[in-house]
């Protein structure tokens, strides 16, 4: 009765201190991606249609009617996101008797550590889905074995979006290890994984059966290395670049607006990146047929952007907004206007973004065993005592009806 008591309070505490939709509004008002794209929850049988118009009417003749056998209707296609291509994301929070034992009640323990824990652990999945999304499903890249290999410790590109004791996979592709780490350096981004959570045993990257390629290595969340999903990145690429080659199971090269504009910014620089930047946006708007259209680009890119338009008087900066990892400015110009995001996720790839064709296709936003019916926390009964978990789920992916009006900007990298 204790157990189930105690489960109880906890489900009772969370509904009273934790509402849910809060909790999935703050989520998405905190982020650049989540904020803005949208959420649909339109799955039908575990599939969800994306209607193309792959060929257009071309009935136009001078002088003289189309003959009535050379009449075209136009051709379409329907894309699938299927519910097997969602991306798939779990947390988990857990308290021990030991717990609440420390705090002498169970409402005492909710109060004194749960506010935190659920918060945290939704701001986590939030960042990692993000991330996921705008990146190519990892979490980050190492720049070198900080040593051999040997002693488990690499150098990271990202260190901050990493935590101490998390468990996670290192790939390159062929070979996957799965470690925890151990020591987090922020000043070098020198990271140690061990073998254990909590353990002192080094992982030996190098080692046969591991032997990592330190150049192609990338960090996932665990589990996520070999269960690929489409990303915005390689929906946006051409498959020459290595994207995908299909859209939502439709040929890209069977219909231009499957095609999204691929810009090589590697002859960008701090010089001329606004004048660049704003060509590129024409282009896309004219290809696309698009009004308007947001760029995300990596925040040195973004701060040139600005001090570039700040020091002309062909360009202005305005309607600056601040926001949880990533500042907004619309620029204008003689080219028009643009409304620019500096994005700290992003590192050598930016985007041009037709939010109007953009969606995030979601069955489970965040979600807990609520939404199912049953109560968010149950308990379990282990050696140690017992053991009380909330699990939160995330199932989503993303949809794009008309890819013309994107831009993907690869080898941004200039200032990187």
């Amino acid at each position: 009765m204790a157990a189930n008591h105690t489960a109880q309070v906890f489900n009772h505490m969370l509904k009273r201190f934790q509402p849910w939709q809060a909790m999935e509004d703050y989520v998405k008002r905190s982020d650049f991606f989540l904020k803005k794209v949208e959420i649909k929850k339109d799955f039908v049988e575990d599939e969800m249609t994306i209607p193309f118009i792959t060929a257009g009417h071309t009935n136009v003749r001078a002088g003289k009617l189309t003959p009535t056998n050379e009449v075209t209707r136009g051709d379409g296609a329907v894309g699938l996101l299927k519910d097997s291509e969602l991306m798939e994301l779990w947390g988990t929070i857990k308290v021990t008797s030991k717990d609440i034992r420390k705090h002498k009640s169970a409402e005492k323990t909710f109060k004194a550590m749960f506010p935190s824990k659920v918060s945290g652990l939704m701001e986590t999945m939030k960042e990692q889905v993000s991330i996921m999304f705008l990146q190519d499903g990892s979490i980050c890249s190492v720049s070198a074995f900080a040593t051999d290999g040997t002693d488990g410790a690499v150098i990271v590109d990202r260190p901050e979006r990493l935590s101490v004791r998390q468990r996670l996979d290192l790939s390159d592709g062929p070979n996957t290890v799965d470690a925890y780490i151990k020591e987090i350096d922020m000043e070098t981004a020198k990271v140690t994984f061990v073998t254990a959570e909590g353990g002192s045993t080094a992982v030996d990257l190098s080692a046969t059966g591991a032997n990592l390629t330190v150049a192609d290595t990338k960090i996932y969340v665990y589990d996520h290395a070999n269960n690929e999903h489409s990303t915005l990145k390689s929906m946006l690429l051409p498959a020459s670049k290595g994207g995908d080659a299909n859209l939502h199971g439709v040929s890209k090269l069977s219909s231009p607006i499957l095609q999204a504009h691929y810009e090589d910014c590697s002859g960008f620089s701090a010089t001329s990146i606004l004048d660049d930047m704003f060509k590129v946006v024409r282009k896309v708007k004219q290809r696309g047929k698009v009004k308007k259209s947001s760029v995300a680009v990596p925040y040195f890119a973004f701060n040139d952007m600005v001090l570039k338009a700040q020091a002309s008087k062909r360009y202005s900066a305005g309607d600056v907004e601040a926001g949880f990892g990533f500042d907004k400015v619309t620029l204008q110009g003689a080219g028009g206007s643009m409304e620019v995001y500096g994005v700290f996720d992003l590192t050598d790839t930016g985007y041009i973004i037709d939010w109007e064709n953009l969606c995030l296709a979601t069955q489970e936003m965040f979600s807990t065993n609520r939404d199912l019916g049953d109560e968010p926390w149950h308990a379990e009964r282990t050696e140690d005592g017992m053991v009380y978990l909330l699990d939160i789920a995330f199932r989503g992916g993303l949809a794009i009806r008309k890819a013309s009006g994107f831009g993907i900007l690869d080898k941004l990298n200039y200032g990187a």
